[in-house]
């Protein structure tokens, strides 16, 4: 989103076209769940979260009092989970292990309206990859089972939000405000190997596709801290977060070795979904005008 403009337009001439590229680096605490509840079930919850160092790079064109700017981000491969579970003496269960990356992108058109003031709209992007796998050895029934998963979270939608600035001797602090109207998309494909050697006809495997939707509207809020290097070149400190909670409306799964379509959202049956992002991000920014 946005990365608080207002300090470099504020010194900028407002008869002149400005452009400012920046590069971006950070680490992020991301935290992706979802979470599976029933009448007379026990709740459960799958969940994605580690912090993770990211790049990114962005420009911004203004001229007079107005802007636009667009963005990206990349973040580096997050883990969780893993480690084995031994029910009994011969048994041994691996826990799922995950692996994902997150990839982030906005185009935010927004204007000036005193020399501290802003106001922003733009489109925001966000999808994370995901990489499952998980491993069953029991011995005492004669089975061993090998579960894959493939799975994407992407969200996307409009945003409208504020800026303030405030300088403060040659830097200047600032903070922003910004509500998101998103839509977002969960999807899993899952491949099962299972090997039941009492019975002795060989792997078997099946196939499966879940697929989580919803909505939301959030809020994501913003500080930073931004001050000259040079004339031209300027650095930027910023602290961002967002939780976005998605009221999920469409939940089903597709079986696709019995060619099997299954409506799992209804009957008291509710998915939820979250995610939630902190970061830490230091840019540099160089100003052509």
């Amino acid at each position: 989103m946005v990365s608080l403009l207002i300090p470099s337009l504020a010194k900028a001439d407002v008869d002149k076209w400005v452009f400012q590229p920046r590069l971006t680096t950070g680490i992020m605490h991301y935290d992706f769940e979802y979470t599976f509840s029933a009448p007379g079930a026990n709740t459960s919850e799958v969940q994605f979260v580690d912090n993770m160092p990211f790049i990114g790079g962005g420009a911004m064109l203004a001229y007079d009092r107005c802007f636009a700017d667009t963005y990206f981000q990349v973040s580096a491969t997050g883990k969780d989970g893993g480690g084995t579970e031994e029910p009994d003496t011969e048994s041994v269960i691996d826990k799922d292990s995950n692996e994902f990356d997150r990839k982030d992108y906005a185009i935010t058109l927004g204007c000036l309206v005193t020399k501290k003031l802003s106001f922003f709209t733009g489109y925001r992007n966000g999808k994370t990859d995901i990489h499952i796998a998980s491993r069953q050895n029991w011995p005492y029934d004669r089975i061993n089972e090998e579960r894959i998963g493939d799975a994407k979270f992407e969200s996307d939608g409009l945003f409208l939000g504020m800026a303030y600035s405030h300088p403060i001797g040659k830097g200047q602090f600032g903070v922003k405000l910004a509500a998101a109207k998103l839509e977002a998309e969960y999807n899993q494909h899952n491949i099962t190997r299972t090997n039941n050697r009492a019975v002795g006809d060989g792997a078997k495997t099946s196939e499966s596709d879940w697929n989580l939707s919803g909505k939301t509207l959030g809020w994501t809020l913003g500080a930073n801290w931004t001050a000259p290097i040079s004339k031209r070149l300027s650095y930027r400190i910023s602290l961002d977060g967002y939780r976005y909670d998605f009221d999920t409306d469409s939940a089903y799964v597709i079986r696709e070795n019995k060619a099997e379509f299954i409506d799992i959202l209804g009957g008291g049956v509710n998915y939820d979904m979250k995610e939630t992002m902190y970061s830490f991000q230091l840019q540099l920014l160089y100003q052509f005008k």
